[in-house]
């Protein structure tokens, strides 16, 4: 059976720090079924972070990689995705909760599903940025070329 997965951004807590808006800060957290991972209301940098895991998912989408690593900025732990099956249909996602080799979590998810959630995610935080006149913040264009690789994929998908 294919665990279920959703990303949350709390977008009530993002906010712009540093100078001229370098960073975009507040809660995000992971739930795989009916686990919050790191944890409920988690405090760190969605814009940055979800960007990074756009570019990385796209990558073991499509073959370029055969993992991705969804780290965090503001802690050792991690998500590793890789393939289960050939077809790429199937994905297997393991929680690390000290950045060690112990996973706590072991799940497999349908890639589509974790694809879309991702999408739903960083599209909260464009949206944020769009919203509140932060179309310069400097990480923008990288998470929109995230976000066009990531639909595109799924077009392929379908």
């Amino acid at each position: 059976m294919n665990a279920k997965i959703k990303i949350f951004v709390d977008t009530a807590t993002l906010k712009s720090t540093g100078a001229s808006g370098i960073n975009i800060d507040g809660c995000i957290w992971v739930r795989v079924d009916e686990e919050l991972l790191p944890c409920r209301d988690w405090f760190d940098f969605p814009g940055t972070i979800l960007t990074w895991w756009l570019e990385n998912t796209a990558d073991l989408a499509t073959g370029k990689a055969k993992k991705a690593d969804w780290l965090f900025m503001d802690g050792p732990c991690f998500f590793r995705l890789t393939k289960v099956s050939r077809d790429s249909k199937r994905w297997r996602l393991r929680f690390f909760p000290r950045g060690g080799r112990n996973a706590s979590i072991d799940l497999r998810l349908r890639a589509n599903a974790v694809l879309h959630a991702l999408l739903k995610a960083a599209r909260s935080v464009r949206s944020y940025c769009l919203q509140n006149g932060l179309q310069h913040w400097r990480e923008l264009p990288q998470l929109e070329m995230g976000l066009a690789r990531i639909k595109e994929i799924l077009q392929r998908n379908k």
